[in-house]
């Protein structure tokens, strides 16, 4: 019996340390970096953060993007940008520890505004990736 409560234990320890816990998380923040001035694209988890003002990600329209992560506001460099169909774009940002994929499809004109949908995957140096559906707008 003593055998198989230590083997219970043993195993539980080796499957929490072989990765099972995120390394980061994304957080969700209320206020724009100051940096973000004029025009921007800006996305919540879903429709209900986007209404509440809580989102996950904003950028500059195309220079920097920001994303809270661990509680830090991180700031992003823009590697690329592709418009890979009408309405459809993909913007890939780095920085020193991470890098962030974010595809998204214009839904709906308004105005200057375009409502968008899309994903946004973050990948940091040490290989774990955290993909999230994403809901917001770009616009001036």
């Amino acid at each position: 019996m003593k055998k198989l409560l230590f083997a219970t234990i043993l195993l539980s320890i080796l499957l929490t340390s072989c990765g099972t816990e995120k390394e980061f998380i994304i957080d969700r923040f209320k206020d724009f970096p100051e940096e973000i001035d004029g025009c921007a694209c800006y996305f919540s988890a879903n429709k209900e953060d986007f209404i509440k003002g809580e989102y996950i990600y904003a950028d500059t329209y195309h220079d920097h993007a920001y994303i809270s992560i661990n509680g830090k506001m991180m700031q992003f460099k823009l590697k690329s940008y592709t418009d890979a169909a009408e309405g459809y774009w993909v913007k890939i940002y780095t920085n020193d520890d991470y890098e962030v994929t974010v595809d998204s499809e214009e839904v709906l004109q308004k105005n200057s505004t375009w409502l968008q949908k899309g994903r946004i995957a973050v990948k940091s140096k040490g290989k774990t990736i955290i993909k999230e559906t994403i809901y917001g707008e770009c616009g001036c």
